[in-house]
């Protein structure tokens, strides 16, 4: 029972620990929120990822701000940017994944350098959408 034990606690850690090479955890600031409103920010993940996956030009960026209805104050930000100096295609999948990441690993969003072309940052916080 313990081997089995250490086992799954060796292998979060690694994932945890290959996730942490290449976000950066916010350490301060709202969280996700309640198991309520994570069910709700998976729900409406989907239409964030179809409205931000496409081409960007060289340089580019595209932001959403989703607002919760569960409660009055809590919204979530998502930024998507092209680091590179060509044309970059987000794929839909690649961005309910990432973003699926940062809900799990980092309880009060991230930023993100997962490879040398995309920057984005997925963060919980308080007020409107502006």
């Amino acid at each position: 029972m313990n081997r089995v034990i250490s086992i799954g606690l060796f292998i979060s850690f690694a994932i945890l620990c290959e996730y942490q090479v290449s976000a950066l955890c916010h350490a301060l600031g709202p969280t996700w929120g309640t198991f309520q409103q994570r069910t709700e920010l998976d729900d409406i993940l989907p239409e964030v990822c179809r409205q931000l996956s496409g081409i960007y030009p060289p340089e580019s960026s595209a932001s959403r701000c989703i607002k919760s209805t569960i409660t009055g104050y809590r919204r979530y930000d998502f930024y998507w940017k092209n680091t590179m100096t060509e044309e970059r295609e987000l794929d839909y999948n690649e961005c309910i994944e990432f973003i699926r990441s940062d809900i799990r690993f980092c309880p009060r969003g991230a930023s993100n350098f997962r490879s040398p072309d995309w920057y984005w940052i997925s963060d919980p916080a308080d007020g409107d959408c502006d």
